[in-house]
């Protein structure tokens, strides 16, 4: 398959996990909806999608240029585990709200679970 019908068809799996929604993919990938709409639609060729539209579309996405070399959208040294990117995919469904909400339950859990943070011994209260 060619790397173009390979691009359509991952924006046509895109579209399906959104639900169908194109305001719901917009608002997950942070692509302009008019974007998304003129590829949904075939008004734009895929031929020309700017490389900062795929990589919102597809942030897993991974470039070969030469067989020795990978690429992928993630930075070097910051790829992501297969749970956290399941909190991405998670935080990415969930409007602004829902976003604040998750970060503030996120620090607070840190705050109890966190590898860096010494554990604080429980007193135990004092008989009496």
């Amino acid at each position: 398959m060619g790397l173009i019908k390979e691009t359509k068809e991952a924006f046509k799996k895109a579209v399906d996990r959104a639900g169908g929604r194109l305001v719901r993919l917009q608002e997950k990938t942070g692509v302009d909806y008019a974007s998304i709409n003129r590829l949904n639609s075939g008004k734009n060729n895929f031929e020309n999608i700017p490389l900062r539209t795929l990589i919102k579309l597809f942030p897993e996405m991974e470039i070969t240029f030469f067989r020795d070399e990978r690429h992928t959208a993630v930075p070097p040294g910051a790829e992501l585990s297969p749970l956290e990117k399941k909190l991405v995919r998670l935080a990415r469904e969930l409007d602004e709200d829902g976003q604040f909400d998750l970060l503030t339950e996120a620090g607070a859990i840190r705050g109890r679970h966190s590898k860096n943070v010494p554990r604080r011994k429980q007193r135990l209260p004092k008989a009496g």
